[in-house]
């Protein structure tokens, strides 16, 4: 027979069973919840590292072609590629030795700069049959082979072609960038003559992603990739002196060192993994996904040559789902006791139950929401997101700050029209041909460099990402993250000039100026203009070195750029071509302006003397050979033959003169 016991027994049974159902089941789904979102921001925080991976690889090739392209550099290595070899395949000692100090005395000035600015560790060069020319970053030690060591500068050899990646050498592991050194030859194809490498360490790259993101970076290689001699020079902590696990490379948190150190760390071979660790009583997600070698990026059965790490401290989160938990047991008893206690009312205290626990939920959406949009204004870089008219949806702090605009001057308007109108030249942006615009169309990430506009109207130089906001799988929108890179560009332009400029007097060097003058022989001949050039050359110059010393030489010819400057116009061109030798382009100036313009520099040059430092009047004078550009000038050879054949006139003639090369002299008699 059923009681009414039974039957309270019963449905207090049911209950029960009802009530801790439930909060197991929304414990799980809290769990579950949180994991996909940490485990989503982890897998996100590994675009970020690829992406700065990116940027400072293509720095990496920049900054060797740079070098790749210097003349002097280019005849040193020639002259180097080109030494004999005895039967047993000796060089000159000496001769290889006087090459290696000529090309250390040209690359010196940029290695400064690329280690003190650019946080460059290597720089070497090597010949085109892979024997290690100049370790910039080690002068004593080279003539070692890297064939077969080496694949990024094999195939760079073979293709021709700038390479770049993560490679690990003997006592070296990084991101590495290689450029091949082409000397070009008439009439033929550009001649190899050796090889470019600029390294980098992974240490300053994790560290500024430390300081951007605020999580830690690691980067772990596999045992078998690491020769004795990494062992011995990183002296990485081991667990009781195994090293099956991993060997750390770099890391910008003290968390990986000891996960490493105490054994905590297994070999992975999927494609990523995600654990829970702890360290000095914190809870941290660690993530690991494979990293591969300049060889592995192109052959897919290669094994990977380590890992990357990437940890986030989930202390707080932990601390707060377990609270939550806590929160969900102690309304699932209190539900239970009160639905035993009042059975006749359990359909009302349900329903206010639950209302209490759609407000907790409600409070943690709400709650990690507002951590949302925490971590989107403090995030250094530009972000805001716009709907499929283009209209601004939200901006961050960071953007508004870039952007000059207040919130609401931005929000609901089409950016486009607002800071995206014009390219760095001022002309008109198509909307067409915005790469944000494009997006909202075929929903493919777009990343480049572009141009914005602040409120004020100064523009400024941006990198950007541009991608779909894809909501219930439809298009919604995109989001566009952005930051001014006009330090980056200020840099870049440093870099030109120091690689056009002569460091000694400040005029353009041989290379920039032989450039500029093959660009106005383009002129001449497209346009029929007028333009001369002058060949100077100091006389007696070898007398004031041997007599007043080098210094006092080098002072004379700053005299002579500095007057040089004085007596042309802005627009014509001074150029050092050899020790003493300087060129100038004149454009628009026939040949009787510029024997005018070249006896105004001589006598500048007769009537202001160099004081040394002892107060000695150092008289110098210079020999001047004038020509005009010609139409049927092709190369700069032409031109420079004929003003070197005047100059050698002015000098058998005495010196301290200008003398026109005798073919313009008939033209000019002619006209």
């Amino acid at each position: 027979m059923i009681t009414y016991r039974r039957i309270l027994a019963l449905v207090s049974l049911i209950t029960g069973l009802i009530f801790i159902s439930a909060t197991a089941y929304f414990i799980r789904q809290d769990e579950r919840q949180h994991a996909h979102e940490r485990n989503g921001e982890l897998l996100s925080l590994r675009v970020t590292y690829e992406v700065h991976l990116a940027e400072l690889e293509h720095n990496l090739i920049n900054l060797a072609q740079m070098l790749a392209s210097e003349p002097e550099v280019i005849r040193l290595m020639s002259s180097a590629a080109q030494l004999p070899r005895g039967v047993d395949g000796s060089i000159n000692q000496d001769a290889l030795d006087s090459l290696r100090d000529g090309l250390r005395t040209v690359i010196d000035p940029q290695w400064q700069v690329m280690q003190d600015q650019l946080g460059i560790r290597q720089l070497q060069l090597t010949t085109p049959d892979l024997i290690s020319l100049l370790r910039q970053h080690a002068p004593d030690e080279h003539g070692d082979s890297l064939e077969r060591v080496r694949p990024m500068l094999e195939a760079a050899r073979r293709d021709r072609v700038a390479h770049s990646g993560f490679e690990i050498g003997r006592a070296f592991a990084g991101l590495r960038g290689v450029v091949p050194v082409l000397a070009q030859q008439p009439n033929s194809t550009p001649q190899l003559v050796g090889l470019i490498e600029i390294g980098a360490l992974l240490d300053g790259h994790i560290a500024r992603l430390t300081n951007s993101t605020g999580v830690g970076y690691g980067v772990l290689l596999n045992p078998a990739a690491v020769s004795p001699t990494m062992w011995q020079a990183f002296q990485p902590p081991t667990s009781n002196g195994d090293h099956s696990c991993c060997f750390l490379l770099a890391t910008s948190r003290h968390e990986l060192r000891y996960w490493v150190g105490s054994g905590q760390l297994h070999p992975v071979n999927a494609p990523y993994r995600i654990e829970r660790l702890h360290a000095d009583g914190r809870d941290f997600d660690l993530l690991r996904f494979p990293l591969h070698d300049f060889l592995g990026q192109t052959v897919a059965s290669r094994p990977p040559v380590g890992a990357l790490a990437v940890w986030r401290d989930v202390t707080p989160a932990l601390q707060a789902q377990q609270a939550a938990r806590t929160e969900k047991i102690v309304s699932g008893l209190l539900g239970f006791l009160l639905v035993q206690g009042l059975i006749l009312g359990v359909a009302r205290l349900s329903r206010r139950e639950w209302q209490a626990q759609l407000a907790a939920q409600t409070r943690e959406v709400s709650t990690l929401a507002q951590r949302n949009e925490v971590l989107l204004m403090a995030a250094e870089e530009g972000i805001f997101g716009i709907d499929l008219e283009g209209r601004t949806r939200f901006i961050n702090t960071s953007a508004l700050r870039m952007l000059g605009f207040r919130q609401d001057e931005i929000e609901g308007e089409r950016q486009h029209l607002l800071f995206h109108h014009s390219h760095h030249d001022g002309q008109p942006y198509p909307e067409a041909d915005c790469p944000i615009a494009k997006t909202l169309k075929d929903g493919v990430v777009r990343r480049q460099e572009d141009w914005f506009t602040r409120r004020d109207g100064r523009g400024f130089p941006v990198e950007l990402t541009c991608a779909p906001l894809i909501e219930d799988g439809r298009l919604n929108g995109a989001v566009v993250v952005f930051h001014d890179i006009s330090d980056n560009k200020q840099r870049e332009e440093a870099l030109i000039a120091l690689a056009n400029t002569d460091a000694l007097t400040g005029v353009a060097n041989r290379r920039h100026f032989l450039e500029r003058l093959q660009a106005e022989l383009g002129r001449v001949g497209r346009h029929a203009t007028q333009a001369s050039l002058l060949m100077i050359d100091l006389d007696h110059f070898k007398r004031v070195n041997d007599t007043y010393g080098h210094a006092t030489g080098d002072e004379v010819l700053r005299n002579l750029a500095a007057l040089a400057r004085q007596t042309l116009r802005q627009s014509d061109v001074i150029g050092r071509v050899g020790g003493e030798e300087f060129a100038a382009l004149l454009p628009d100036d026939d040949a009787a302006s510029a024997v005018q313009t070249a006896e105004r520099l001589r006598k500048a040059l007769e009537t202001h003397p160099v004081i040394t430092a002892d107060g000695v009047q150092v008289m110098v004078t210079a020999s001047i050979g004038v020509t005009r550009l010609r139409a049927t000038d092709q190369k700069p050879e032409a031109p420079l033959g004929r003003a070197d054949e005047a100059l050698y006139l002015a000098k058998n003639q005495g010196r301290n003169r200008v003398v026109l090369h005798p073919g313009d002299q008939t033209t000019q008699d002619s006209d």
